[in-house]
């Protein structure tokens, strides 16, 4: 953890994941807490996922309305573990204020958030065989 993680949240999950929290002042378009942990996966070989493989490792800003139409600035990234068994994933967003930056890492066993496209055309054709006129 950033030794500048303002009131830090810890929460650990039973399948593994660890959840921390914080709140940093930082003034958007700020990447500082992205290269803390950038390097930190270097450091420890972990590799980035590429988001051709998972859309929620963009590595860079991406601007959208939420449903309460806020205006939100988001990064996400996804690295994974020198022995394919650990995802650390970072969102940085700056929600209306943008002084104060919201941090979520997460360390969990790895997987893609992303759908295989193979496994979801295999589950189609079981349903289809289930319920072949897609009741």
């Amino acid at each position: 953890m950033p030794p500048w993680a303002e009131d830090p949240e810890l929460v650990e999950f039973s399948d593994g994941q660890i959840q921390l929290s914080f709140e940093v002042a930082r003034a958007y378009p700020d990447t500082g807490v992205r290269n803390y942990y950038a390097k930190w996966a270097e450091e420890h070989d972990w590799q980035k996922v590429p988001s051709d493989v998972e859309p929620w490792s963009v590595d860079q800003w991406e601007s959208f309305e939420d449903v309460q139409g806020m205006r939100v600035d988001q990064w996400l990234v996804h690295w994974q573990s020198p022995d394919g068994s650990e995802s650390l994933r970072l969102a940085l967003r700056y929600v209306g204020d943008r002084n104060q930056q919201m941090v979520y890492v997460i360390r969990s066993p790895f997987q893609l958030l992303t759908p295989d496209p193979e496994n979801e055309l295999e589950e189609d054709r079981a349903q289809a065989a289930v319920y072949p006129d897609g009741a």
